[in-house]
């Protein structure tokens, strides 16, 4: 019962999305032959599958220490438009579902709205944004997030651009109080362009200080992130890889009592993904990550091993 009713839903999105394979060209022929027509809305599609061979929740150090496989779709929808010189006001909403086949437990659910708005100067650009995020777990209300941003980026040379950001969230989770934070994040990322940008260069680091309503859950983590990526193939069907890897060093001020100790945590991920254009409007995004979770807090010290295949859709 539970399998078929999962099939049902993920039928539904391949359905959705052979429904939009079916009207994109006739959308992509529309606009090409009035160029003056272009829409402002844009939609992306995801369905996928995933292999996760331990299915866990990072945000409340839980993990399963089984495997499963997850069904996955997802749907963004956004607007953008122009406010004024080099300004761009850009309105998004994402719903996104995650299915297991047997720890529905895990089935996470998400409703995002964002706004941001942007402005380019000479050799400066400046955005500002706010997102709310409400997630439900198993079918109950999990988490609600709400973040302001903002960003400051340039190029310090031809081929480097650099940018810095800042970042508040607040977090309020539901019937888990003890962990309910504030959070701030500051974030230095440099884009080093290669063979016209055609493959570039992505290296950032960034602080995290995180206060939450019990203070066994405050800390503060420093993250470091490598990664390349590599478009190949002709400029029209451009395929694009990048492969990363990222490390997050946390330290938590205060005990936690189940361990009687200050807890600490390294956070290795080393990923890989590529996207593989079949054309205009669809593309195939095989994607692999590793995830070894090192600490002295028992739920919180796990290897992962994810693989997952989508098809996405963009019109």
């Amino acid at each position: 019962m539970w399998i078929s009713d999962r099939l049902e839903l993920v039928e539904s999105g391949v359905a959705i999305v052979a429904a939009i394979a079916a009207v994109s060209p006739a959308m992509a022929q529309s606009d090409a032959s009035d160029t003056n027509s272009e829409s402002d809305f844009s939609v992306q599609l995801r369905v996928g599958a995933e292999y996760d061979s331990n299915v866990a929740v990072e945000d409340i150090d839980t993990n399963s220490g089984q495997d499963d496989v997850k069904f996955r779709f997802s749907g963004d929808l956004s607007y953008e438009t122009s406010i004024a010189p080099d300004a761009e006001l850009e309105i998004g909403y994402r719903f996104s579902q995650s299915l297991h086949e047997e720890f529905d437990e895990f089935d996470v659910q998400t409703h995002q709205a964002s706004v941001e708005l942007s402005q380019d100067y000479d050799t400066v650009g400046v955005d500002v944004g706010a997102r709310y995020i409400h997630a439900r777990l198993g079918g109950d209300s999990f988490i609600d997030l709400a973040r302001l941003s903002a960003a400051v980026q340039g190029y310090v040379s031809e081929d480097l651009l650099v940018r810095g950001s800042y970042a508040f969230t607040d977090k309020d989770f539901a019937g888990r109080q003890d962990r309910d934070a504030k959070a701030l994040r500051f974030t230095l990322t440099g884009y080093l362009f290669v063979d016209g940008r055609k493959t570039y260069l992505i290296g950032s680091s960034g602080l995290r200080i995180e206060e939450a309503r019990d203070p066994q859950f405050d800390f503060t983590g420093m993250r470091f992130r490598l990664e390349l990526v590599h478009r190949l193939g002709p400029r029209n069907r451009r395929s694009r890889l990048a492969v990363g890897a990222r490390y997050e060093a946390r330290d938590y001020s205060s005990i936690t009592p189940s361990i009687s100790a200050e807890r600490s945590d390294d956070r290795f991920r080393f990923y890989g993904r590529l996207r593989v254009p079949v054309n205009s409007w669809l593309s195939v995004e095989p994607r692999y990550e590793f995830s070894s979770y090192d600490s002295n807090l028992p739920s919180a010290d796990y290897e992962q091993h994810i693989a997952a295949l989508t098809l996405v859709s963009r019109f």
